[in-house]
């Protein structure tokens, strides 16, 4: 997809207004009310110098690799992989393999998915490539995307490799250029650190839990030297520093909060020549270089004039409220459903790529996993616990997916999974306690915080907190492309997710 969108109108949620567009403020454009951010354009609350936009614009821009490199350095942080599911921590170049769903008590990510199983690696490529063996898993759902620091990914799934066979992957980094064995295939990533994130299909009972832990069990990863060699490969036990161990309980974003303006753009110049910006990225190279952060320099705080120090500093209490808010504006907001239809490939949509590298980094590209996070009923009122929704689906219109489809329950502050004496997630793809269909063929999801009172509804009944705000995650794994492609007379995709309809409305 081009950075230029189509999707030119406003799309407005959560208070907050984002528009694909491209360049800086115009002069019909009043000053500090639009801030243009790359392709993005967001409207603030009140007026801002021109200084301070671009010191919001800098911080924006370098989030997501301070980001991968918190989390890559926090992920790795041990001696041997985690058995905990809630902890994804598995050394340099070896998989985490989570063999049950992600519960509240997950400390690591933000939005976990819940329905499906996560295998995770953070690669160092900087050394040699890495051979990543892939086993044969047919007739079954998983997505692996190779992310890269600006939350790019490279998908690998059932969706690219349709035929189900095994399959050794090397991964590259940019600037090798050596032989690589027969009967391989090749994926030249571009940094020298790479992250791959495989969310695994299960259906909640035991033997498709088995098999999902066939699956992972059978993934390995194997510098290409041991590899030629053909011998088993024993991984190293990792590098621990406790200066990072120190802070393994906090988010990736709590981490990040905390770092003052020195600290946090130190971080960045470190970083960006492990996967340095493109040439369209001259704009906001530019914006970083007038604050004196430049890829592999160090950064110097104390040297900014105290103009530029004040715009950074007050620029830091802004990004993650903004990002926060941005996440609901992802794409095209459609019967209240933000479309996130540029996750996985973001080109200059810089704040479209912050605010999901701040609430999830590893979003996949719309093709295998369309997702979508609301916080509003039909009405456009907040999510709360005290009222009644249903989602209705007419006769044979439940999601078209080649996977399966699923709604969570999140804390809208925290993002933390709500963890209900009722069911949370639903979806399709729960053979413990399967969808109870109308008599019609028709079908409802009753989001509320308490019993429906019918035993057969109760299959649909998707738990709330009492009282409480909040979010809902709309997941479809392996969606067809008509939940995706926009037609452009109607501005409406082929296939449109129902709203949530406050119950006796």
């Amino acid at each position: 997809m081009s950075s230029k969108s189509s999707f030119s109108r406003f799309f407005i949620a959560a208070g907050l207004v984002v528009a694909a567009s491209c360049g800086w403020a115009t002069a019909d454009e009043t000053p500090g009310q639009v801030l243009r951010i790359g392709d993005d354009r967001v409207a603030m609350p009140k007026p801002m110098s021109q200084l301070l936009q671009q010191a919001v614009y800098a911080y924006v821009y370098g989030y997501p690799p301070v980001y991968f490199d918190v989390s890559m350095k926090t992920y790795t942080n041990v001696e041997t992989p985690s058995l905990d599911p809630n902890k994804l921590w598995a050394p340099v170049n070896q998989f985490f393999h989570g063999r049950r769903q992600q519960t509240r008590d997950n400390t690591m990510g933000v939005a976990p998915n819940s329905d499906t199983l996560y295998s995770l690696a953070y690669l160092d490529l900087s050394r040699e490539p890495i051979v990543w063996h892939l086993p044969a898993w047919p007739g079954h759902y998983y997505v692996c995307p190779v992310h890269n620091q600006w939350a790019d990914n490279i998908s690998v799934g059932n969706r690219t490799n349709p035929n189900p066979i095994a399959i050794d992957y090397v991964l590259t980094a940019p600037n090798w250029h050596g032989k690589l064995p027969d009967g391989v295939r090749r994926i030249q990533h571009d940094g020298d650190h790479a992250m791959i994130l495989c969310r695994i299909g299960q259906d909640f009972d035991e033997a498709s839990l088995e098999s999902a832990h066939r699956f992972q069990d059978g993934m390995t990863l194997t510098p290409l030297s041991a590899w030629r060699k053909g011998a088993r490969y024993t991984p190293p036990k990792g590098v621990v520093d406790p200066a990072i161990s120190m802070n393994m309980s906090l988010t990736v974003p709590k981490q990040i909060a905390r770092m003052d303006p020195a600290t946090f753009f130190s971080r960045l110049a470190a970083v960006l020549p492990l996967n340095p910006p493109t040439p369209e990225d001259a704009e906001a190279v530019a914006v970083l270089k007038g604050f004196g952060v430049e890829q592999g320099r160090p950064f110097d705080f104390a040297a900014l004039p105290a103009e530029k120090q004040q715009a950074l500093i007050e620029a830091q209490s802004l990004i993650l409220p903004m990002l926060h808010r941005a996440l609901g504006n992802l794409g095209p907001n459609v019967n209240g459903w933000p479309y996130a239809i540029f996750v996985g490939r973001y080109q200059k949509h810089y704040l479209m790529r912050g605010a999901a590298a701040a609430f999830g980094f590893s979003g996949n590209m719309k093709e295998d996993n369309m997702q979508s996070v609301n916080y509003h009923d039909a009405a456009g009122q907040p999510l709360n616990g005290d009222h009644d929704y249903v989602i209705h689906f007419a006769p044979g219109m439940t999601p078209p997916v080649d996977g399966f489809w699923s709604y969570t329950i999140y804390d809208p502050t925290t993002f933390d999974i709500f963890a209900p004496q009722g069911r949370n997630p639903v979806g399709s793809h729960d053979r413990t306690s399967a969808l109870h269909f109308n008599e019609d063929g028709s079908l409802d999801i009753y989001v509320q915080s308490h019993h429906t009172g019918d035993a057969a509804k109760d299959h649909n009944w998707l738990a709330t907190p009492a009282g409480k705000d909040f979010l809902i995650y709309f997941r479809a794994y392996g969606p067809r492309p008509e939940m995706y492609i926009f037609n452009s007379a109607t501005g409406l995709p082929g296939y449109v997710v129902p709203a949530l309809v406050r119950s006796g409305e």
